[in-house]
């Protein structure tokens, strides 16, 4: 769905940055950018995904298997 927001033309603003600036309700950005946040969390809510308030790129369907874990991935830098 990301794809489709962002190859769309569709501007959301801020991508995985993990602060304030990708919760959902941020108003820091540019009204057309929250617009697009909010379009896309009434698409897929609608289809039963899930958002998770704090990015809004983010959501979930079905059972989540460890809702209070979360896990951190480290990536090794290619040569």
């Amino acid at each position: 769905m990301l794809n489709i927001a962002e190859h769309s033309g569709r501007r959301c603003g801020t991508f995985d940055s993990f602060g304030i600036r990708s919760h959902f309700d941020y108003k820091g950005i540019l009204d057309e950018q929250y617009d697009n946040r909010m379009i896309l969390r009434d698409i897929m809510t609608s289809y039963g995904f899930k958002p998770l308030e704090e990015e809004w790129q983010h959501f979930t369907i079905g059972k989540v298997l460890f809702p209070d874990t979360y896990f951190r991935q480290h990536c090794a830098k290619l040569a």
